[in-house]
């Protein structure tokens, strides 16, 4: 039986490593954006962290389970592509290690940067009784506070797993519902 161990990057070491290899675990690490993590303050993890944790993960062969995000703030068309080409260039060049790749757009949640940019004290909502709609605000927040536009980042994400699907059949791809066949004909 597998465990999906979630593990942030900054914590991965060669021991940690060892003992989730006997745990017979799934790493799943946040990798979030390759080329906007630096600079998006999403925690205190860096890209040269993500890149040492599946450089060693994939050293003592722990399937990783690697999840991405494009549209964090600040996201521009240089770094919605930067971000695709190191994704895959990390699924050929660790494809043996990949159990799983999860890419999404953005989703505001509540609290975060992102929702408190978005709202400005007036939660958006389509019903009056409804507190708070993520689906509704990520939408808005692309709109105008995003130099990329939601229909981009939903044909990136589409055309990564057709690429990934090619190079690498075996790893999972995971669009978070997304219909790749509809994206990827715009």
């Amino acid at each position: 039986m597998k465990i999906k161990c979630f593990i942030n990057a900054t914590q991965v070491t060669d021991e940690t490593a060892r003992l989730l290899k006997q745990l017979n675990a799934w790493a799943a690490v946040g990798i979030e954006s390759l080329s906007r993590v630096d600079r998006a303050e999403k925690g205190k993890t860096q890209a040269r962290d993500n890149y040492c944790a599946i450089k060693i993960l994939a050293e003592h062969n722990v399937p990783m389970i690697l999840t991405f995000v494009m549209g964090l703030p600040g996201e521009n068309n240089g770094s919605l592509m930067a971000d695709k080409n190191q994704i895959m260039k990390i699924a050929k060049q660790y494809r043996e290690s990949i159990y799983w790749i999860t890419v999404s757009p953005l989703l505001i949640t509540l609290g975060s940067r992102a929702f408190n940019d978005c709202n400005n004290g007036d939660l958006s909502k389509r019903h009056p009784w409804e507190f708070y709609n993520p689906f509704l605000l990520t939408e808005q927040y692309f709109k105008n506070f995003c130099s990329v536009k939601l229909d981009k980042v939903y044909k990136t994400i589409a055309n990564l797993k057709k690429e990934i699907g090619k190079i690498a059949p075996r790893i999972i791809f995971d669009s978070k519902g997304l219909d790749p066949k509809k994206w990827s004909t715009l």
